[in-house]
């Protein structure tokens, strides 16, 4: 007995493959393939994989867009400083 039904805890049956006699003859005969929902977790897992790529494509280039503006607020604040400090000297 699994300790969980010891525990008295009802755990939900895994949703994978079917069971059954009619299952098990069905792919005895070969009318079920042995690899029945492999092919649709695995197009799930690729699909998320897919669009983690995409969003980290997108963030990666937003990124360097605000990368460049930063530069270009550096170089306008060393500037104003320059001026600045180029004008008290004189």
């Amino acid at each position: 007995m699994p300790a969980a039904a010891a525990a008295g805890i009802h755990l939900p049956r895994p949703r994978g493959l079917p069971t059954g006699l009619a299952f098990v003859k069905r792919m005895r005969r070969g009318r079920v393939s042995p690899h029945y929902g492999v092919m649709s977790a695995l197009a799930v897992i690729l699909l998320i994989i897919g669009i983690v790529l995409l969003l980290f494509g997108v963030f990666v280039e937003a990124a360097k867009f605000l990368l460049w503006v930063g530069i270009v607020i550096i170089v306008i604040a060393i500037i104003a400083w320059l001026m600045r400090f180029i004008r008290r000297q004189t």
